[in-house]
């Protein structure tokens, strides 16, 4: 067992030298400082649904879904009570723990809450064809395929994950090979020996070590943002997914997980070479062997098994040059002879494996509150989910935006619901329809702060659909709301942003105002891209290519691929004049 605080320090190493200028250095840099907080501004961090409207709707069944909340994330599931209470009580002592471990993230409300949707089944989860826009784990062979989907949305990140285990089928050609020449059958001269080898049961990866995994990486993407290599997070991920909570409050994590060596065994190590240099992510052959235990032995090797000083600077100094933009495979030059790397590795995997240990952290957490949703808010959550990969460019809207009306037309007195189709007709480009629907929300709740959003957001494109010699009167209009809206609400990303993009769109100068709204909202976004794109493009129109750049990093750079990602490398190649951006 390794100590607590002894891997607290050489995992803060491991990421101390990727993050290079804090975004409040940046923030300095623009000439910018943090919004102070109007004293009449109201604390919000938008779920993705809510508790439902008092009233008459509270006599209606209550929806299968329910919700519990704690200081970092919110947990929707149809499980038990006491599942959910669990779930959300063991994240949070997660978050605490990797706070703890990496200095930051400790407050409440330095960001938007994580939503976590738990979804009966796959199935259930495949029926709503989310697609990973912004995020990709491995590639992992079909045994091990990624069973989540996380979504950095520029409102808060949304990870859905089915409530079943992964079963690994150990029975591989690979495995009875290798059972044959254990048992010497060839030695014999024959099969006959191999008829008799016996099955081996599969492995269960459980669903809640998933969802530790998955919780892992959104940690470090969202309070510790940086150009991290794709096998780094996927590798994090799995080093906490065993993560063992005693009924005492203490725990350990880094534990190995169950059967990794049966699984190396039957389907091979990682080829070390390959994923350093990132070739494994272009050459499906490349990525044979390759799977979350691997992804947890190379990780484990680098962060956690204390390799020689010699090959942790190599580590430290490819690290820091992927950071910079550096191409993995220029990057892993600094590990000269990779087979003797790979050696290393597979000796890593075959001794006893150290863990960490924890004692049980004060004050405890505080048992999770949980709440029965109301039928339009079960209803109004799935649709959420699925909102980004319906809306996706050159996908079709129509059929999901008629969807969404039904479901409006359904709970019409459901300002939630009413608001959410409000935002998927400006998403989907119906301008009239959004702000009509944004008005009858206004007419019973003036000051709805997310209203006044999406009234703005209409307001802005139909003043540019409009004659130009109205549009600056219109535009003041539109802004008018928007302005509203960041006063009632001082937590909201969605306002700052739709206040800036009203002047880039229109091609107007950006004010200083505006400009730190933006700045504000990746503060409480940082994993999310569109605000980092919409920011970088203003910074290049103002001749600030390199501030973009610092801006963009995680996006360029970082683990997973995006649209907005082909959209940033174009914007600076045009900036530099050059095509010289690449992975």
């Amino acid at each position: 067992m390794i100590s607590a605080n002894g891997i607290a320090r050489m995992m803060r190493s491991a990421v101390s030298r990727l993050l290079g200028a804090s975004f409040a250095g940046l923030c300095l840099c623009l000439g910018l400082t943090a919004l102070a907080n109007p004293a009449q501004a109201q604390a919000s961090n938008k779920d993705i649904v809510v508790k439902g409207q008092a009233g008459k709707e509270q006599d209606n069944p209550k929806s299968t879904w329910k919700r519990a909340e704690a200081d970092h994330v919110v947990v929707f599931s149809t499980g038990s009570d006491d599942e959910l209470k669990r779930v959300t009580r063991n994240l949070e002592l997660l978050h605490r723990l990797m706070a703890r471990l990496y200095l930051h993230g400790a407050e409440p409300g330095e960001v938007m809450k994580l939503q976590v949707v738990l979804m009966d089944s796959q199935d259930r989860m495949e029926a709503l064809g989310l697609r990973d826009l912004r995020s990709q784990q491995g590639p992992f062979p079909a045994p091990f395929a990624s069973r989540s989907y996380y979504d950095p949305r520029e409102n808060g990140e949304v990870l859905v994950i089915p409530r079943s285990e992964q079963m690994i089928d150990l029975n591989t050609s690979r495995r009875f090979s290798s059972d044959c020449e254990d048992r010497g059958a060839q030695e014999d001269g024959g099969d006959g020996m191999c008829g008799n080898i016996p099955r081996h049961p599969p492995i269960a990866r459980p669903w809640e070590g998933l969802l530790s995994a998955a919780f892992a990486q959104h940690f470090l993407l969202t309070y510790l943002p940086a150009a991290y290599p794709r096998w780094y997070l996927d590798g994090m991920g799995e080093l906490f997914s065993t993560l063992d909570v005693k009924h005492s409050g203490e725990f350990d994590y880094a534990v190995p997980p169950e059967g990794f060596k049966d699984v190396f065994k039957s389907y091979g190590y990682p080829k070390v070479a390959e994923i350093l240099t990132g070739h494994y992510l272009q050459d499906p052959d490349a990525a044979q062997g390759w799977n979350p235990y691997g992804a947890w032995l190379v990780t484990y090797y680098f962060v956690f098994s204390k390799p020689k000083p010699e090959r942790y600077a190599q580590f430290e100094h490819y690290m820091a040059d992927i950071r910079r933009g550096v191409p993995q495979a220029d990057a892993a030059a600094v590990f000269g002879d990779m087979q003797a790397l790979q050696r290393e590795i597979q000796s890593c995997g075959n001794r006893d494996i150290a863990y960490a240990h924890a004692e049980a952290q004060q004050p405890p957490v505080a048992e999770p509150l949980v709440t029965a949703l109301s039928p339009a808010a079960g209803a109004l959550l799935e649709a959420k989910i699925e909102q980004d990969s319906r809306l996706a460019t050159g996908g079709s809207t129509e059929g999901w935006l008629l969807r969404v009306r039904d479901m409006a037309a359904q709970f019409p007195g459901d300002a939630d619901v009413q608001l959410f189709a409000a935002a998927a007709e400006c998403r989907g480009g119906q301008t009239d329809e959004c702000l009509a629907g944004a008005e009858r929300v206004l007419a019973k709740a003036p000051d709805d702060a997310e209203a006044l959003t999406w009234k703005g957001v209409a307001l802005t494109d139909r003043a540019m659909a409009g004659a130009e010699a109205d549009r600056l009167e219109r535009l003041a209009t539109a802004r008018g709301a928007l302005v509203r809206a960041i006063a009632l609400d001082d937590q909201a990303t969605e306002p700052r942003i739709a206040y800036f993009l009203s002047f880039t769109k229109a091609g107007q100068p950006v004010p200083q105002g505006a400009m730190r709204g933006m700045v504000e909202a990746i503060r409480r976004v940082p994993a999310a891209p569109g605000p980092r794109l919409a920011l970088g493009r203003e910074l290049v129109r103002e001749g600030q290519a390199e501030m973009a750049r610092q801006v963009l990093n995680p996006v360029l750079f970082g683990a997973y691929d995006s649209p907005e990602r082909s959209a940033a490398r174009n914007l600076l190649s045009l900036a530099d004049g050059s095509a010289t951006i690449r992975r």
